[in-house]
């Protein structure tokens, strides 16, 4: 009997370490399309961690030959005031796209044991004016107990706040190699934009949720090239509330302690336009009771900004 019990418990809370896999966008959702897909390719990976998944090849620079004559002097900003223009221009200009890749590490612990479950996504995300869509591609390598219930999926997030719009989407029929999916089996589910985004808290493509100042630590700034490297580690206590709720918007982990966060911005110093901005963040919390770990790597690379973007909802505008 206490072999079945400690069987059971690692079972429990190997589900739910699965279940929140808590990411740094709002991936996870709580509908039927939570299924494994049998189509999926298993990508060979044996670190998690030192090799996510693959990340498609950084373009370089496309929109470069159109600034010629933009300020040559970014190199010489002060690293706060580059980033704060860099990220005002891809949400106050004209537009951007993007591509992103992402690897999370969720560990949970109980009765002594241990159970680490692996979640992976890539996808794009795509801003004009007041409209942004986020597409999605979640993934995971992980086949022990409760490998059913790891997410494996195409999700969309899209928003029109002019038109008080916020529509999420979703289907298992989905090929994450191609980046593509059956838009005839989407599910959708339509709200308001206050609504949508009460629901998920942050959503990237919509607006940059974190502020850097005096109170970070600038503990690198380097420039190689046309290119400066800014690495900033964030006061947690300093970032918004919806930044520190957001592994908790699922409402599968509880007591959140958001622990670490930092930044790598890489700027075009020629244009002042970012390239590419990579996130590593870090928390602690409850599911069903046990202490969970997660840790979440994530890699923005910038393919258009300040161009206008045709944005459409993923099945109904083709």
């Amino acid at each position: 009997m206490k072999f079945k019990k400690l069987r059971y418990n690692i079972i429990v809370v190997g589900l739910i370490a699965i279940v929140s896999c808590c990411v740094a966008f709002p991936l996870i959702v709580g509908g039927g399309n939570s299924t494994n897909q049998g189509q999926i390719d298993d990508p060979g990976i044996e670190d998690p961690i030192d090799d996510p998944i693959d990340d498609p090849i950084d373009p370089e620079d496309p929109d470069d030959s159109d600034d010629e004559d933009e300020d040559d002097g970014f190199e010489y900003y002060k690293a706060i005031d580059l980033i704060d223009y860099s990220v005002k221009l891809l949400y106050s200009g004209k537009g951007y796209s993007s591509t992103y890749t992402q690897t999370c590490l969720n560990t949970a612990d109980a009765v002594g044991a241990k159970i680490t479950v692996p979640q992976y996504s890539k996808g794009k995300i795509t801003r004009s004016g007041n409209k942004s869509l986020q597409e999605t591609y979640l993934w995971s390598t992980y086949s022990e107990i409760g490998a059913d219930q790891t997410q494996n999926f195409f999700q969309f997030y899209y928003t029109d706040k002019d038109n008080d719009k916020f529509i999420d989407g979703s289907t298992a029929n989905y090929n994450k190699d191609a980046m593509t999916y059956d838009a005839s089996s989407l599910q959708y589910n339509e709200m308001s934009y206050a609504d949508g985004m009460n629901k998920w808290l942050v959503l990237y493509g919509d607006s940059f949720p974190v502020k850097t100042t005096k109170k970070d630590t600038i503990y690198s700034d380097k420039t190689s090239g046309n290119y400066r490297e800014i690495k900033v580690i964030y006061d947690v206590k300093n970032l918004s509330k919806n930044v520190k709720e957001f592994f908790g918007s699922t409402g599968q982990m509880t007591d959140i302690n958001y622990t670490g966060l930092e930044m790598v911005y890489k700027i075009n110093i020629k244009t002042g336009k970012m390239y590419s901005v990579t996130r590593i963040e870090k928390l602690s919390g409850k599911a069903a009771g046990f202490n969970a770990v997660t840790s979440c790597t994530t890699k923005q690379t910038f393919t258009s900004v300040d161009k206008e973007q045709d944005i459409k909802v993923p099945g109904r505008n083709a």
